[in-house]
């Protein structure tokens, strides 16, 4: 699978659910998505039976049997009728649909695949029990509607189902790199430490790149802010002595974004997996705080949404956004790293030894 289906598909895993269902408006990919799952689920060895709904533009809606191929409509056009110009066909979903889904509900295998269900089978009641049979005796893979039907919020409701809006996938995410630090307790300037051949401002550079919509370097480093220019990254220089200040000229800089990540320089261990969690977690299944985790510690980077831009930019005197995750614990998701390197800050010369012992390296 691709990047995005691994890891809808793994985040569906670690929900526990029973059911993964997609959602999202006209031309969101929520077709591309669920046959690359289905695909994913065929390759691991179900054999998926299930229904497809697909239109003839300008003619009918046919519900198909992926089983045996067998066809009949379910929608015809009507330009006469008012309202939605789509009229019903009873009989494809009484005669075809519901003793194929009350067939496949008995059948071998785990999953039962739908794609997709909408308007058409809002009044259809004994369809509709047809789903939540299916729904009750296997695991299903479908594809919803976004409209406010209240068949169609049901199922997105249930308890067991971990629901996917595809439309979040558009969420736009900026990264806000901090390199403004002193390094008193270092000794030298952190941000050309090295570590394998690479030093700690590089690293940082290799690892954001091509993840977020925009990034900035926000440094009181003159040799750190060539250093980006060089490499076209936007970069802003400044002599501002605080924590919030680096926090609040980010913000500022990134206000046009749904969410904004925000980097050190000195955890050179962090991988870029761990950040596409992130952005991830913030895009499909929005949550709009967030922060990198190992079991029951908590560390950085850190991912904020836009309710939280006020707060960043009117930060108390000397401090960052943890000053902001600890006001709203309640309300911040932790998302695992594998490696507790990962979260590793280099404050000293000795961390970096430490480091440099280690058999990993990115």
């Amino acid at each position: 699978m691709k990047q995005t289906e691994n890891y809808i598909w793994n985040s569906f895993l670690n929900s526990g659910k029973k059911h993964l269902i997609l959602t999202g408006t006209h031309r969101a990919g929520k077709t591309t998505r669920f046959q690359a799952l289905c695909n994913y689920l065929k390759e691991a060895g179900e054999p998926l039976p299930g229904i497809t709904t697909y239109a003839v533009p300008g003619k009918e809606v046919l519900l198909k049997d992926n089983e045996n191929g067998q066809e009949m409509k379910i929608g015809v056009f009507d330009p006469e009728m008012k309202g939605s110009p789509m009229r019903t066909v009873k009989e494809g979903f009484s005669e075809l649909g519901c003793p194929a889904l009350y067939r496949m509900a008995e059948t071998k295998g785990s999953w039962v695949s739908i794609d997709e269900l909408g308007f058409l089978e809002s009044n259809e009641l004994s369809f509709q029990a047809a789903v939540r049979n299916v729904f009750d005796k296997k695991r299903v893979l479908a594809v919803l509607r976004k409209q406010d039907i209240s068949f169609l919020n049901e199922l997105k409701e249930r308890n067991d189902v971990y629901l996917v809006d595809l439309d979040q996938l558009h969420r736009k995410v900026g990264c806000v790199i901090m390199a403004s630090g002193k390094s008193v307790r270092f000794g030298d300037n952190k941000l050309f430490a090295e570590l394998n051949g690479k030093t700690f401002l590089q690293r940082a550079l290799e690892l954001t790149e091509g993840i977020f919509v925009k990034r900035v370097v926000v440094t009181r480093d003159a040799d750190a802010a060539e250093y980006c220019r060089a490499k076209d990254v936007d970069v802003i220089f400044h002599d501002l002595p605080f924590r919030s200040d680096t926090v609040r000229i980010g913000t500022e800089f990134m206000e046009d974004m749904d969410g904004i990540v925000f980097c050190a320089c000195d955890q050179p261990m962090l991988r870029r997996e761990s950040l596409l969690k992130l952005r991830n977690a913030f895009s499909f299944e929005q949550k709009e705080l967030l922060r990198l985790a190992v079991k029951e510690k908590q560390g950085m980077p850190a991912l904020f949404g836009k309710k939280y831009i006020d707060e960043l930019k009117n930060l108390p005197e000397g401090k960052g956004g943890s000053y902001i995750l600890k006001k709203h614990e309640n309300e911040l998701e932790c998302i695992q790293v594998e490696d507790p390197l990962e979260l590793f800050d280099v404050d000293t010369k000795e961390d970096l030894e430490i480091l440099k012992k280690s058999a990993i390296f990115l």
